[in-house]
């Protein structure tokens, strides 16, 4: 019988999230990415395309800084801010 470890707190496992993202183990796969102001059509091409990874929406907190970056690298993994 395997023993399994007791459940992390949640900051606990965003910080191990963080850890594996950072280390090169765990690579999030983000299809697109966009402004919030595009959820109407980000939902759309949810349900009617297939997308092969997640489809992550960024708030415009009203800056040109923040309207001028993009939600993911060239390579399609996430960018952290």
């Amino acid at each position: 019988m395997t023993s399994r470890k007791p459940p992390l707190a949640p900051s606990q496992g965003l910080l191990a999230l963080a850890e594996l993202i950072d280390s090169g183990k765990l690579s999030p796969v983000v299809d697109r990415g966009g402004r919030i102001a595009e959820m109407p059509a980000a939902y759309e091409a949810l349900v009617t395309e297939h997308p092969r990874g997640k489809v992550v929406l960024h708030v415009d907190h009203g800056t040109a800084e923040h309207e001028s970056r993009p939600a993911t690298t060239s390579s399609g993994t996430l960018r952290r801010s």
